[in-house]
């Protein structure tokens, strides 16, 4: 298995992992961890620039307001929209980055 395959087949599992996830409050923890693993290993010589920069933003923006609501609001009705808001950020990140990968012929600039 080229190393192509084996990035494309970690990520359909780690987008399973977010669909089956994506009701479960209780999840958010494991997923968050999961989105910083991603972040961290685009950080070599061959990852995507523009799949790092997607997981940033998801980490710094809608990951950190999801743990801001849980801290402010108790009720669940509260954290929907900061939860849905990460759970879609992440699965659009993950998509994207199988796109660009089955397609080939999208470039994307590595780091050097």
């Amino acid at each position: 298995m080229t190393e192509q395959e084996e990035k494309i087949s970690k990520l359909e599992n780690l987008l399973e992992l977010i669909t089956q996830s994506e009701r479960d409050y209780n999840s958010f923890d494991n997923l968050y961890k999961k989105t910083q693993e991603e972040y961290f290993a685009e950080n070599n010589e061959y990852g995507s620039i523009s799949y790092r920069k997607n997981l940033k933003q998801t980490i710094e923006k809608k990951a950190k307001s999801f743990i801001l609501a849980k801290r402010k609001w108790k009720s669940a009705n509260k954290l929907d929209r900061p939860f849905s808001d990460f759970i879609n950020n992440f699965k659009q990140d993950v998509n994207g980055e199988l796109t660009r990968l089955r397609l080939k012929n999208i470039p994307d600039t590595t780091i050097k």
